[in-house]
């Protein structure tokens, strides 16, 4: 036994064969389960013995959870599988269920037992180890009995044993589950080396946590804080944070899910963040039975925590924030512009114009905005009065779209769109002709046309205008030079599909990107080195970055309506890394969470 502040070993072995240990909720009791059959008692605070009793026959393994209901075990008879497991007890001391397994058996059952008497009280057909019991007794979460491999977890009623609900996200066998105090979330590890926390209700994952390099098989909730602790195959405890503020990447906001509709993909939402990244414009598609289109927006409030309820955007697909971050822009095919009030969230100014608007850009004065057309045409407006400052002019052979919009420079006169090919398909992951346009609007040309040589997303500039990274759909991110349309670096792979957003921060020395993957990544800003990614929020969730003005945070919000706040300095990164791992890191592990930096000792 351990003491887990300190470490040191408060009660040394005992002799026997150990497969299960269950505490009870006042700490008062220690339930064990072994070789045998037997389950033994044990004084929560002397560790002495109190009593043991023995609920199958010899060869067979016993594993203990827990029931508030009577005093009672469960068990499920059958030959000892080399595996092990833990279970937080609700309730008083004798209250305990043991449970064992036989590889071989394909009736998986639950045998429910009088501790004291050992009688048998009922028999559940319920999947096989790993398992845990609710505090309340109601509801019993184990391993799915897939054969040799279960990834799933099930939950199922305690009283008859149906399932009610199976948990799917593990790709290696579930290795142990465990209770909330309050019995609203599930935790379970798996051989995949991660742990994920479920809502109970819901079935949905909350959190996926990654940190060991090997299997886990064991998993616990802390009773007083929002905290799980795991023990993996690697010899080391982690702890994780569940409220988000003593995390490496806290959690700012936590708001309702955004509106989509989950059966048409290809209409995933789109976000914009502000430029501080106080807020988030989100536009979204839905889909009805007729197969019309609604689109809808909605905004975000990171300082409020709050979600506006979705209004009709009015066929405005493309979104662009005053730097002052108090109004945005928008545009659609209905060929309007419109500016809508933050707080509010609703239309503040409008004027149709004689083009079908594809992107917007605020210029970084504030004063005016840039529109461009599908067929072509570039128009300047006055920022408050939506007039013309200059007639509309003609980009020839260019066909703007919707996706990916535009983005301004800093010297104030510059704007960078990405232009698919006409004849091209948008996502099949060929290698199309596509086209980073860099448009004087002043001028009223495109000075500098790049073909990419790969499908693009996004684009971003530095804030001296000098460079402009464009990330692409297959994950890549490529550094051009905004006077020449040099390649600075070329394109350089960071994500797992489509990068969904790019920010630079406000001194050049870093770029953030935020994919499909649910990864930041981070980029020299200088020579478009990829320095290092991190997930963040629930795997395969579009993520969305902005650098606030420090130049130092990343704002990263998901399309789950979750705000976060990443450090981009190392030092932060290399407290975090000693602090996760208890140890200096090797260099493989230095490779995969700085990428090209120089090798430090994290732990000096």
């Amino acid at each position: 036994m351990i003491d887990v502040p300190t470490g040191m070993l408060v009660r040394p072995p005992t002799i026997g064969h150990v497969v299960s240990v269950s505490y009870a909720a006042d700490g008062g009791t220690i339930a064990s389960g072994g070789g045998g059959g037997r389950v033994s008692l044990w004084d929560g605070h002397s560790r002495a013995p109190l009593s043991s009793v023995t609920v199958g026959r010899p060869g067979t393994a016993a594993y203990v959870g827990s029931t508030p209901t009577a005093t009672r075990c469960q068990s499920r008879p059958g030959t000892a599988r080399s595996t092990s497991s833990t279970a937080a007890s609700p309730t008083g001391a004798s209250s305990l269920v043991a449970l064992r397994t036989d590889a071989s058996d394909t009736d998986s059952q639950i045998t429910v037992f009088d501790v004291e008497t050992g009688q048998v009280d009922r028999v559940l057909s319920l999947p096989s180890y790993p398992f845990a019991v609710s505090p309340d007794g109601a509801t019993i979460a184990a391993a799915a009995d897939d054969g040799s491999v279960g990834t799933d977890v099930v939950l199922a009623d305690a009283a008859t044993g149906q399932p009610t609900s199976r948990l799917r996200g593990h790709t290696g066998a579930v290795l142990d589950i465990a209770f909330s105090s309050d019995g609203t979330e599930v935790a379970s590890s798996s051989a995949d080396r991660s742990v994920i926390v479920w809502d109970v209700d819901s079935g949905e994952p909350l959190r996926q946590f990654r940190g060991h390099a090997s299997a886990v098989p064991s998993v616990a909730f802390e009773p007083e804080s929002p905290t799980v602790l795991s023990a993996g195959a690697d010899r080391s405890i982690l702890r994780w944070d569940l409220s988000g503020d003593r995390q490496f990447i806290p959690l700012h906001a936590s708001t309702a899910p955004l509106r989509t509709n989950p059966a048409f993909v290809q209409f995933a939402p789109s976000s914009v963040p502000s430029p501080d990244g106080s807020a988030v414009a989100y536009v979204s598609f839905d889909v009805s039975e007729t197969n019309s289109t609604r689109v809808t927006l909605q905004v975000l409030d990171t300082d409020r925590r709050r979600t506006s309820d979705p209004v009709d955007a009015l066929s405005s697909t493309a979104v662009s924030w005053h730097p002052d971050g108090d109004r945005f822009a928008s545009t659609g095919a209905d060929g309007f512009v419109r500016v809508w009030d933050r707080r509010a969230v609703e239309v503040s100014a409008e004027r149709r114009l004689g083009l079908s608007g594809a992107g917007v850009a605020y210029l970084p004065s504030g004063d005016e905005l840039v529109i461009t057309g599908d067929d072509g045409f570039v128009q300047r407006l006055d920022a408050e009065s939506l007039e013309n400052r200059d007639r509309p002019f003609l980009l020839p052979g260019v066909e703007f779209d919707q996706e990916p919009g535009l983005v301004a420079s800093g010297d104030g006169r510059t704007v960078a769109a990405l232009v698919h090919a006409a004849d091209g398909e948008i996502g099949t992951g060929s290698d199309p002709d596509d086209r980073l346009l860099l448009i004087d609007v002043v001028a009223r040309e495109a000075r500098v046309d790049v073909a990419l040589g790969f499908e693009g997303a996004q684009a971003a500039f530095s804030p001296d205008g000098g460079r402009v990274a464009v990330a692409g759909r297959r994950g890549q991110v490529a550094v051009f030079d905004a006077a020449t349309g040099d390649e600075i670096r070329r394109p350089t792979i960071g994500h797992d599909g489509t990068v969904v957003t790019i920010s630079y921060a406000a001194d050049g020395v870093m770029i953030a990107s935020g994919g499909q993957d649910g990864r930041v990544a981070l980029w020299d800003g200088q020579t478009g080195a990829l320095l290092s990614s991190v997930p963040v929020g629930r795997p395969d969730a579009a993520v969305f970055v902005a650098f606030t003005p420090d130049g130092q945070t990343v704002s990263v919000i998901t399309v789950d309506g979750e705000a976060y706040e990443l450090d981009t300095r190392a030092a932060s990164w290399i407290e975090f890394a000693c602090f996760t791992a208890g140890r200096n890191l090797t260099r493989t592990e230095w490779r995969d969470a700085f990428g090209d930096r120089p090798y430090r000792e994290t732990c000096s």
